[in-house]
């Protein structure tokens, strides 16, 4: 099986989902996730500071845990997190997000 699950718990060789989980190493990475779905708040002053710190704080986490597994036209679970270069990228995909949520928890 190849290398996508190398952050699974090392005593197992279960790859279901809940072994995958990682926990979110970032408080950033929680805002983004929360903050998906959020309608009509371009001007709010959290999610301008997400835009700020999306690049440097979760860009970093989601290539150094998910892309090995979820990037490109092969992407695992169809969910391609490489294509997310900005917030404003995260927030035209809500649905692609709830899904890392729930993955994630």
């Amino acid at each position: 099986m190849g290398s996508c699950g190398k952050n699974r718990s090392p005593h197992t060789d279960d790859y279901s989902p809940a072994s995958l989980r990682i926990p979110i190493p970032s408080p950033v990475l929680a805002a983004v996730i929360s903050t998906v779905s959020l309608a009509g708040a371009r001007d709010n002053p959290a999610l301008a500071q997400l835009a700020v710190e999306y690049r440097p704080e979760v860009r970093v986490l989601l290539e150094r845990y998910c892309f090995e597994c979820h990037s490109g036209d092969e992407a695992e679970g169809e969910i391609d997190l490489e294509s997310f270069e900005t917030m404003e990228d995260v927030r035209r995909s809500p649905g692609t997000w709830l899904q890392v949520r729930e993955i994630l928890e």
